[in-house]
Order: C-alpha cells, then sequence, then structure tokens
C-alpha cells in the first residue's frame, strides 16, 4: 500500500514538473551555474523553484500549487515529501531615521 501512495506522490510530481514546464517560459539564470553537467538542481534560495541545467546553461523554475521540489526525485512534490536546505535571502531594510533635534521654526515671511 505504502509503495502504491509513493508511485502515486511520484507520478503526480513528475505531472505537475511537466505542467509547469509547459506552461511557463523558462528563464536562463544569471547568478545560477551548472558546474554538475545537465540534470534537475533545487534552488539554494528558494524550496519552490528549481534549475534544469542543459548544454551548460541553467533555466529557472517554479513548482505549481505550492509544491517544493524534490532532490530525490528531480521532480516537485508534496512539502511534508521534501527535505529542503534552502537559505532563504533577508528582506532589505531601511536604516531607522533620526528624530528631528531641533524645534521647528516658521519659514520667513516674503
Amino acid at each position: 500500500m505504502k509503495a502504491v501512495a509513493l508511485l502515486a506522490v511520484t507520478i503526480l510530481g513528475v505531472i505537475a514538473c511537466a505542467y509547469a514546464q509547459t506552461t511557463a517560459a523558462p528563464t536562463p539564470s544569471p547568478w545560477f551555474q551548472c558546474t554538475n553537467g545537465d540534470g534537475f538542481y533545487a534552488n539554494p534560495y528558494d524550496c519552490e523553484k528549481y534549475f534544469r541545467c542543459n548544454g551548460g546553461y541553467a533555466w529557472a523554475f517554479h513548482c505549481p500549487a505550492k509544491l517544493w521540489f524534490n532532490t530525490d526525485i528531480s521532480a516537485c512534490d508534496f512539502k511534508d515529501n521534501v527535505v529542503c536546505t534552502a537559505k532563504p535571502t533577508m528582506a532589505p531594510t531601511m536604516a531607522p531615521t533620526m528624530a528631528p533635534t531641533m524645534e521647528p521654526t516658521e519659514a520667513p515671511k516674503m
């Protein structure tokens, strides 16, 4: 029974990844390097994204429907089946502003 469930999840993940690849135009990555040859690779910063390396080019993809990329099966999968090691980047923060140190004055009259 467990094998049937695993097979069903695997098939669903493959279908989901195939759907994502046919519905969204891939974008070449300006920063991800295909140093390990052709294949599928997890995005190191986002569990819902992955790269497909082909001929030295990295193409960025996004898993559909809140699925995460599973490196064990090289496909999108349910979150509970994925061990994600992504390190999210921190959103930029604004520097604190200083409160005025002088009392406001009236503008000169013209």
